[in-house]
């Protein structure tokens, strides 16, 4: 039992203007009639749920890969000490989606108490829906009364947005442009990216996990 949940911009396509400039008008999935809907909610009714963070219980369950040290020589960096962004091309950057993790599908089915499973990237989205401007989406597939929640393969879902919600937004009429919503998006998910390894400290021995990387093929 498949359903599909869509975010859009309101009810016609594109959704509101900011200050008389669209937003990103294209929807990141083109919706069919014959979808059944289950439910409609407004963006508006979202932004009003608080939740007390002190309430939330959060445990780790499973620690898989490796960890490098954080290399202390980036907080003395200043306008006169500056380093060059390094590009770490030999690198492969991972954006799997909920079902393709072994060990989220493993706790699904064998814990009796896990319910719900999706990525960080997944639940980012949906906690910060209330404040997008963009349209993404997800998909949510219902097993035994169990939920999953997933994202498309090359989602907007996996980069980070740029000046999203400013006055003046990033313009989309020429997709082409450095500037545009979908350039800014790319060049800015790269930067952080590679910027997440550069500071790292490779001089030190990682701190190796219980588990291997499920994601990483052996040599």
């Amino acid at each position: 039992n498949n359903q599909n949940a869509q975010k859009g911009k309101g009810k016609g396509k594109g959704g509101p203007q900011r200050r008389g400039v669209p937003s990103f008008k294209e929807w990141s999935v083109q919706t069919k009639t014959e979808w059944e809907m289950k439910r409609e909610i407004m963006l508006s009714s979202l932004a009003k749920l608080q939740l007390d963070a002190r309430d939330v219980k959060y445990a780790d369950v499973l620690w898989c890969g490796k960890l490098h040290n954080y290399n202390r020589v980036f907080d003395r960096i200043t306008t006169k000490t500056e380093k060059p962004m390094r590009r770490f091309e030999e690198l492969e950057f991972f954006n799997v989606t909920t079902s393709d993790d072994p060990h989220l599908q493993d706790m699904l089915q064998e814990d009796e108490g896990v319910s719900v499973i999706a990525t960080d990237h997944v639940l980012a989205a949906l906690i910060a829906a209330a404040r997008s401007v963009y349209s993404w989406d997800i998909v949510v597939t219902k097993i035994a009364g169990k939920l999953i929640f997933d994202k498309r393969n090359g989602s907007q879902i996996d980069f980070l947005s740029v000046n999203e919600t400013a006055p003046d937004p990033p313009n989309n009429d020429d997709k082409d442009n450095i500037n545009s919503p979908v350039k800014l998006s790319q060049e800015a998910s790269c930067i952080n990216q590679n910027f997440s390894q550069m500071v790292l400290d490779m001089n030190t021995p990682p701190k190796e996990m219980d588990y291997p990387n499920p994601f990483e093929e052996e040599d």
